[in-house]
């Protein structure tokens, strides 16, 4: 599902949206446990719960669907080492690693005769059926190869956005409008106000060189409804001015904080 808004809360708290092909990537994610809650304009939330227990790539699937469609968005969640892809142990891994014998001829045998030396041969017709076990296979086979790709081209893209913290930009990157732009795109959650619930939100946006928002983190979290509203309007709507070497645009980090008050 692209488009697709997920949070993870635990340790840490970040955020993302999936890409066109559904999948998506987070970064340096310490151990612990985890809820992941993804949401799309109309259709369900869907929520969930898991843990980070070791330094490898880790995997979710996302069900964000309407009732009786196989569609999803693909998470994962990754520390600061690439290790290769970890697939769930309960999916079934086939490979086509035997030579199947096909099957014997069917239908009746064809006889020949040759012209010249009057010889009468008997041929079997060939069979042109195909095991449909094998086809079966195969097609999960490209699919499985088709998945690792887009899943090795969204770490990539994340990773690309990552190693703008090593890089010393010339000019830094900007909201355009200033932060003043945010805070008037913001709309305070009705149940926060009903429940006068206030907080600070300090957010990390990863930018690409093209200024396009991808994973971001909250240094400094609030209730979780402050920190949907900050996500929504730092990701769907406020747009950046990307940082720049020369005059090349590189992938960059803005900060933005957003303070919650109902004043009195």
């Amino acid at each position: 599902v692209p488009g697709a808004n997920v949070y993870i809360s635990g340790p840490v708290t970040m955020a993302n949206i999936s890409n066109a092909r559904g999948y998506y990537v987070f970064i340096s994610v310490p151990q612990g446990s985890y809820t992941i809650k993804a949401t799309k304009r109309g259709l369900p939330e869907w929520k969930h719960s898991f843990v980070i227990t070791s330094d490898r790539v880790q995997r979710q699937d996302v069900r964000l669907a309407p009732a009786g469609s196989n569609e999803k968005a693909v998470v994962v969640a990754k520390r600061k080492t690439l290790e290769p892809i970890v697939q769930p142990e309960n999916r079934k891994k086939e490979t086509l690693t035997e030579t199947r014998q096909m099957s014997k001829p069917k239908g009746a045998l064809a006889e020949r005769k040759d012209t010249q030396d009057g010889i009468s041969t008997e041929e079997a017709e060939p069979d042109t059926t195909v095991d449909e076990e094998v086809l079966q296979l195969a097609s999960e086979s490209i699919a499985d190869e088709s998945e690792q790709v887009a899943i090795a081209e969204a770490l990539k893209e994340a990773e690309e956005a990552f190693a703008a913290m090593a890089v010393m930009p010339e000019t830094q990157a900007e909201i355009e409008g200033g932060i003043s732009s945010i805070y008037d795109k913001i709309v305070y959650p009705e149940a926060a106000r009903r429940l006068r619930i206030e907080g600070k939100v300090v957010a990390k946006v990863y930018l690409d060189s093209h200024g396009r928002p991808g994973q971001i983190d909250f240094i400094k979290p609030a209730h979780d409804v402050l920190n949907e509203e900050v996500f929504r309007v730092l990701s769907e709507v406020a747009q950046y001015k990307p940082a720049k070497v020369g005059a090349k645009s590189v992938a960059s980090i803005i900060v933005v904080p957003v303070k919650f008050s109902l004043g009195n």
